[in-house]
Parts: C-alpha cells; structure tokens; sequence
C-alpha cells in the first residue's frame, strides 16, 4: 500500500491532537479528547528509556504502557501537561510531515523549550482512525 494524501480531516486531526498536549483548560483538552478519540480508544505508550531502565533492573524486559478510554486519556494529558507544559518550560509541536496508509496516520512531535525552542525529546505516533476519522489507537513512540 503507498503512502496517500493525507485529507483536511486528517490533518485537523493531527493539529488537534498536538494541541491537547498543550492546551492549558482542562475543559477544552476534555473536549478534544472526546471528539477525536473513540470511547474505547487506547494510548500505547513505549516508556521513557529512565523508567525502562529501572524496570529492567527490576526484573520486567519492557515496559508499554497501554491508557484505554476517555478518562484515562485524560488523565495521562493532564499529567503531561503539567509536568511539561504547564510548568512553562516546554511546548509540543510537530516534527515533519504526516503522512497516512489506510486507515493509519503517522506523524513526528518534538517536545521544544520554550525560552530558545530546542528540542528537549521527540518521538513518533501512528493513529489508526476508524471510518468516522476518530483515533481508535494511537501508539506512540518516544526517542
């Protein structure tokens, strides 16, 4: 299968989810969640290489952590925003083009300080979107 266009929809979906990471109003963030993520939709996460580290030493190979539904999405951006975000320190914005195969859309992020805007992390998601274009799993990849 090759890579296809992505649509407006596509790309209103990606924009949408970066924002979230950075949107201060727990309310709005609660609202782009559920509109652009399905309810049973779920968040695959590979950990920071730090906790994989010490789960290691502890005795787990991997560690993936796996977020399902609404309310534990919400949980986890709001966890992130603030200790990210909403310290003041950081912002999420994209790193390169989207692009899309089937019903998979994959694009890069990059986590920048907000004093000089240098990259302090980055990594990839792939969101699988369902018919209706709402993401039904999102796995995301840090570096």
């Amino acid at each position: 299968m090759t890579t296809q266009q992505l649509t407006r929809d596509d790309i209103s979906v990606v924009d949408q989810y970066l924002g979230m990471w950075n949107e201060p109003d727990p309310t709005v963030r609660r609202q782009t969640i559920t509109s652009i993520f399905a309810a049973d939709a779920h968040h695959v996460v590979s950990a920071p290489i730090e906790l994989r580290e010490r789960a290691y030493a502890l005795g787990f190979p991997r560690l993936t952590m796996d977020i399902r539904g609404h309310a534990d999405l919400e949980f986890r951006v709001a966890q992130a925003y603030a200790e990210f975000v909403g310290s003041g320190q950081y912002r999420f914005e994209p790193n390169g083009e989207a692009r899309r195969v089937g019903q998979a859309v994959m694009f890069g992020w990059q986590m920048v300080t907000t004093a000089n805007g240098e990259r302090a992390g980055s990594g990839t998601d792939v969101l699988m979107l369902d018919v209706a274009g709402r993401i039904v799993s999102d796995h995301q990849f840090v570096d």
